[in-house]
C-alpha cells in the first residue's frame, strides 16, 4: 500500500455497525450544536453537588438501571504535560502544534529510562521497548529541529499520525512498568500475554514508523528474531524464577501469591493518599504477655515476653516516637498493619503488631533466639560457605518480597538481619522503611550506617551539604543493592565493613573515592564478582551497573547449587528519518480548527477540567473550550479525547436539553466502547461496562476484567461481586475474593462492606 493510500486510511471515516450493546450511528443525527445547549449564559445553580460523577452505589444490586453503576473516583490525567498555556492566548502556527507531541515523547523516554534501570523483572523486555522510544524520541526531535526541511510533512494526515504514534508510546511506557514489577504482571502471567502485547505494540510502533516516514536502518526481519530472543530469554528467567524464589513470593503452584498486590496497594495508599489510609489494627494488651527478665538482648530496648495463651515467645522493642515530628502513633499503627502482612514472606521477620504500656510503646515481633546477624557470626566464627551462602538466600528472598510490594528496608546492616532458632535469617527494623516512590526522609549519617550506605547517599547526605563533592540523590532500591553487598561481603569474611575505621568522614571519603573492602582469598570466583565485579557488582560506583535483586537471588541460588550461568548482550539499532517524497496538495494540510479553543494542548484542557471541578467552578463559557478541544482532537482520531468527549456527553457538562439525552448517551457510549477497545483506558472500560449492565449483556464482566486489571478500584469490586455471587458470569468464589480485597485495599467502601459481610479477611 502507498504512503498516500496509507494516510488516507488513517482519515477514512470508519462505518458504524451495530454490535451486542445495540450501539449505532444514526444517518440523520442531530448536530453537536443541538445536542448541547449554545446558551452560555444559562444559569447554573452554584450549590451542584460535584459528586454526581462519583457514585458508589452497588452496582449488581439493580440491574434495571444505569444510575446503580459505581462510576470513577477520579478522572483520567495526562502526566506528561504541564498547564503552560491560558485560554485565549495567541493563535500558535499549525506546524508548532506538532511541538507539544514532541515534548510529551521526550517526557515518556525519560520514564522509560527509569523504568528500565529500576526494573526486578523483564529487564531485557523493557531494554527492546527502550530503544524503540529512543528511536521514536530521535526521529522526532531531528523533526522539529529540521522542520524547514521537512515543512511538507505537517500534514492533517501526519498530524493524526503522530498522535496515535505518541499514544501507542505511552502504552509502551504502561507496558514496561507493569512487566517490570512483580505485583504487577500477574494479569499477563494468567493470560501468558506477555508475548502477544509485545508484539501487538511492536507492530503497531512499527506501523506509524513507516506511515510517519521514520525509517530504522535495520531489516525488520532481523528485528524480529532479536525481539524474540529476548522474549524467550526473559519469560524463561521469569519462569525459572517463580519456580525458585518461594518464601511467601509464589504459592504452591508456582503462581504470584495475590498477597503481594495487595501489600503494594496498601503500602501506596499510605504514602501517598490522605483520603484512603488503611485502617489500623487494635493494639495488643500487654498483660497477655509474660516478662522474662532473663531475656538477652544486643539493645536494651529489646526484651523478650511469653505469650500465655500458646508460649509463644515474642521480642518487645520499645519505640520512641516523640522526638521525630514526621510520625505519630496512628500512623506507626497503620504502617505496623501493613508490616503484619510481610508475614507472608520466609525471609523477613513477622511482625505481631503494636503494644502501649502506660506511656511506652513496643512494636512486637516473633522472637529470634540466635540474635542478630553480627552477633551470630561471632559465635560461630567456623561457618563453612554453603551455611553463608544459605544465609545469603535467606536475605535476598526477603529483599525480593520488599521489591515485590514496592517497599525499601531502608537501613540495611548485620544487626537488622536476625537469625531464628533454626538458623534462618531474617530481615527485621523496620523503622525507617518506606515506599519506593515516595520521597527520601533525611536519615542522619552514623557510624553503624556509613558502613553499609551507597556512595550516591553519601554525597547526599544533609551533614556534607557544603561539601564540594554534595549531590542530591534519592535513596532507591539500587542504594538497597549497594548495602546488600556489603552484607554478602560481611557475611563471607565474618566481619564488618571498615571494621579499624571509626571516623564516618573517613568512610565517607574512602567510598566516594571508589575504596571497598578486599575479599580473602579463597572466595568463590562468582560470589566475589557479584560483589565487586567493576562491571556488574553490587559495590559498583554507577548504580545503573548495579545487579537487581532478581540477578542477585538467582546468582546465589545457581551458586548453592553449583549451577552458574551468564547473561547476553542486547542490541540497538541506530535510526533516521526519511524525507517524504511525496507530493502532498495544500488541501491536506493541517486544518484542525484551533480558533474555537484558543491556543490549548488536549493535555492542557484535561488538566483544566480536573482544575475546574476541584473548585466547583460552573463556567459554561470556559467548558465550551474545552468541549471544542476535545471535540477536534477526537475528530483528528485521539482516543483520549474520545473518552473526554463522550465524558461531556455523558455527564451532560454543557447543559444541552433534556429531550435529547437518549441521543447524547447513545454517542457517548459509542466513543466510550472505542476509548476501552483502542485505548485501553479503564475509565472507559468501566463505564461502557457499566451500560452493557443496564442491557444485562454479559460481555459487561470482560470490561469490568479489563478495567480492574488496569487499577480501576470500583471494576475491582463490580467484577469481585459477579464472580463471588456468580452474576452474569460462571460463579468462581478464589476470584471473586481476589478482586474484593484489591477494591477493599484500595479503600472501596461496598468491597469493605461485603468482605465482612462473607469473612473475606483483607
Amino acid at each position: 500500500m502507498s504512503l498516500r493510500k496509507l494516510k488516507k486510511k488513517l482519515f477514512k471515516s470508519s462505518s458504524h455497525h451495530h454490535d451486542e450493546s445495540g450501539l449505532s450511528t444514526r444517518s440523520n443525527s442531530a448536530s453537536t450544536s443541538e445536542i448541547f445547549s449554545e446558551d452560555s449564559n444559562r444559569n447554573v445553580s452554584s450549590d451542584k453537588n460535584t459528586e454526581e460523577h462519583e457514585e458508589q452505589t452497588d452496582v449488581l444490586d439493580d440491574f434495571e438501571g444505569a444510575n446503580n453503576l459505581a462510576q470513577p473516583a477520579t478522572t483520567l490525567v495526562l502526566d506528561v504535560c504541564q498547564f503552560t498555556a491560558s485560554m485565549g492566548s495567541t493563535i500558535l502556527d499549525p506546524v508548532s502544534k506538532f511541538f507539544p507531541i514532541v515534548g510529551d515523547i521526550a517526557n515518556i523516554l525519560n520514564q522509560v529510562i527509569h523504568i528500565y534501570d529500576v526494573a526486578q523483572h523483564n529487564k531485557k523486555i523493557c531494554g527492546v521497548l527502550l530503544d524503540r522510544v529512543t528511536v521514536a524520541d530521535a526521529a522526532v526531535r531531528s523533526l522539529k529541529i529540521r522542520r524547514k526541511e521537512y515543512i511538507s510533512f505537517f500534514t492533517k494526515s501526519n498530524y493524526v499520525a503522530l498522535l496515535g504514534f505518541a499514544n501507542t508510546i505511552k502504552e509502551i511506557r504502561k507496558f514496561a512498568s507493569e512487566i517490570s514489577q512483580l505485583s504487577k504482571i500477574s494479569k499477563y502471567l494468567r493470560a501468558e500475554s506477555i508475548d502477544d502485547t509485545f508484539r501487538e505494540l511492536a507492530k503497531k510502533f512499527d506501523d506509524y514508523m513507516n506511515v510517519l516516514q521514520f525509517a530504522i536502518t535495520i531489516d525488520s526481519k532481523i528485528q524480529s528474531a532479536k525481539d524474540s530472543q529476548v522474549i524467550k530469554e526473559d519469560l524463561g528467567t521469569m519462569k525459572n524464577y517463580l519456580e525458585l524464589i518461594g518464601g511467601g513470593i509464589t504459592n504452591v503452584d508456582n503462581k504470584i501469591n495475590d498477597v503481594l498486590t495487595i501489600i503494594s496497594t496498601l503500602n501506596e495508599n499510605f504514602n501517598n493518599s490522605v483520603n484512603h489510609q488503611p485502617t489500623a489494627d487494635d493494639p495488643l494488651n500487654i498483660n497477655d504477655y509474660e516478662f522474662d527478665p532473663n531475656s538477652v538482648s544486643g539493645s536494651k530496648k529489646v526484651h523478650r515476653r511469653t505469650r500465655k495463651s500458646d508460649r509463644t515467645d515474642a521480642a518487645f522493642k520499645e519505640l520512641s516516637i516523640q522526638d521525630d515530628p514526621d510520625i505519630s502513633v496512628n500512623s506507626v499503627s497503620v504502617q505496623v498493619t501493613i508490616l503484619k502482612k510481610l508475614q507472608a514472606s520466609e525471609g523477613i521477620i513477622k511482625f505481631i503488631g503494636l503494644c502501649k504500656d502506660k506511656d511506652n510503646l513496643f512494636l512486637v515481633t516473633e522472637w529470634a533466639e540466635n540474635g542478630s546477624l553480627r552477633e551470630f557470626y561471632k559465635s560461630h566464627p567456623d561457618l563453612d560457605p554453603e551455611k553463608k551462602i544459605s544465609i545469603a538466600l535467606d536475605i535476598a528472598r526477603g529483599l525480593n518480597f520488599l521489591a515485590a510490594v514496592q517497599m525499601l528496608h531502608r537501613d540495611l546492616s548485620s544487626e537488622n538481619i536476625l537469625i531464628t532458632l533454626q538458623k534462618k535469617a531474617k530481615i527485621a527494623n523496620f523503622s525507617f522503611s518506606r515506599g519506593t516512590s515516595e520521597a527520601t526522609r533525611n536519615i542522619k549519617a552514623n557510624i553503624k550506617n556509613v558502613r553499609y550506605t551507597a556512595p550516591e547517599k553519601l554525597r547526599s547526605l544533609a551533614d556534607y551539604k557544603n561539601q564540594k563533592d554534595y549531590r542530591e540523590h534519592t535513596y532507591d532500591t539500587r542504594c538497597e543493592v549497594y548495602s546488600f553487598g556489603m552484607l554478602l561481603w560481611e557475611i563471607w569474611e565474618l566481619k564488618i565493613p571498615y571494621e579499624d575505621d571509626e571516623s564516618i568522614i573517613s568512610i565517607r571519603e574512602k567510598v566516594i573515592k571508589g575504596y571497598r573492602e578486599k575479599f580473602s582469598p579463597g572466595v568463590h570466583p562468582e560470589y566475589e564478582r557479584l560483589v565487586s565485579s567493576s562491571t556488574c557488582g553490587a559495590w559498583n560506583d554507577d548504580p545503573r551497573f548495579r545487579p537487581n535483586f532478581t540477578e542477585m537471588f538467582l546468582t546465589l541460588k545457581k551458586l548453592y547449587e553449583i549451577m552458574i550461568q551468564s547473561e547476553s548482550a542486547k542490541n540497538s539499532s541506530n535510526i533516521q528519518i526519511k524525507e517524504d517524497e511525496s507530493n502532498i496538495d495544500d488541501d491536506c494540510m493541517l486544518t484542525i480548527d484551533y480558533t474555537s479553543f484558543g491556543d490549548m494542548t488536549l493535555n492542557e484542557a484535561i488538566m483544566k477540567h480536573e482544575e475546574i471541578t476541584k473548585n466547583h467552578e460552573e463556567d459554561i463559557s470556559v467548558k465550551e473550550k474545552i468541549w471544542k478541544c476535545f471535540e477536534e482532537y477526537a475528530a483528528a482520531g485521539d482516543i483520549e479525547a474520545k473518552y473526554w468527549k463522550g465524558y461531556y456527553l455523558y455527564y451532560n457538562e454543557l447543559k444541552g436539553p433534556d429531550e435529547l439525552k437518549n441521543q447524547r448517551d447513545e454517542e457517548a457510549m459509542q466513543l466510550f466502547k472505542e476509548a476501552a477497545d483502542e485505548g485501553n483506558i479503564p475509565e472507559a472500560q468501566l463505564r461502557y461496562g457499566n451500560y452493557l449492565v443496564k442491557l444485562k449483556k454479559a460481555s459487561a464482566a470482560e470490561y469490568f476484567q479489563k478495567a480492574a486489571d488496569n487499577g480501576n478500584v470500583m471494576a475491582m469490586f463490580n467484577i469481585g461481586k459477579m464472580y463471588y455471587i456468580g452474576i452474569m458470569v460462571k460463579k468462581n468464589i478464589a476470584e471473586g475474593e481476589r478482586y474484593l480485597r484489591l477494591a477493599a485495599c484500595n479503600q472501596n467502601k461496598p468491597a469493605i462492606e461485603l468482605c465482612k459481610k462473607v469473612n473475606i479477611s483483607w
